[in-house]
């Protein structure tokens, strides 16, 4: 014959009333057998009673608005979105700078730089 022993678990599950009829009745033939474990289902029992005593009288509060799991997923996403839009326009101002400064500086060579000057020092170099 099999010795039936149960685990803490069972035990504790035993003493909440959270088991099925058939382990209840192996736990409670195995308590009988057993005084020690008896008298500690009993404790976990008044254990048990006790912290559902505590925590009736606490009343219960509404969860904050700031630890709702939508409200938080919103707020990262649009925190994100936030994020790439600063990033597309430094980008978008970089290049525009870019492409800007490199128009100005042909503009301003154009000026400072006449159009038959190669041509002119050519002319002179090998004339």
């Amino acid at each position: 014959m099999n010795a039936f022993s149960p685990s803490e678990y069972d035990l504790q599950a035993y003493a909440d009333g959270q088991v099925d009829e058939t382990l209840r009745r192996q736990i409670a033939l195995y308590l009988e057998s057993h005084p020690e474990a008896a008298r500690e289902v009993e404790l976990l029992r008044q254990e048990s009673q006790r912290l559902r005593a505590a925590l009736d009288n606490i009343p219960a509060t509404e969860t904050p608005a700031r630890l709702d799991p939508f409200r938080i997923r919103r707020e990262l996403r649009a925190r994100s979105q936030r994020r790439m839009a600063i990033a597309a326009s430094l980008v978008l101002t970089l290049s525009l700078g870019t492409l800007g400064g490199w128009q100005l500086r042909d503009m301003a060579m154009r000026k400072t730089y006449l159009p038959m000057a190669d041509a002119t020092q050519a002319y002179r170099l090998f004339a």
